[in-house]
């Protein structure tokens, strides 16, 4: 069962802070095989978008799924 569970681990999306090279920075969810799954908007410093990520990487802000979605 550790095994199963370190390769679970190992397989697992990431979060990832950036510089978009336009003076801004990104947060992205990236899975082991580096496909993105999301992307945030533009943060002004990098301690902004990596408070966000730290965020949402620690499940304090978890995405509701209901959030935008159309009637």
């Amino acid at each position: 069962m550790a095994t199963a569970t370190k390769k679970l681990h190992k397989q697992a999306p990431k979060v990832v802070v950036f510089d978009d090279n336009d003076g801004h920075f990104r947060w992205e969810i990236v899975t082991a095989d580096g496909a993105s799954l999301a992307r945030s908007g533009s943060f002004g410093s990098l301690r902004e978008a990596t408070d966000a990520a730290d965020l949402l990487n620690a499940g304090v802000a978890p995405i509701d799924p209901a959030v935008g979605a159309r009637a």
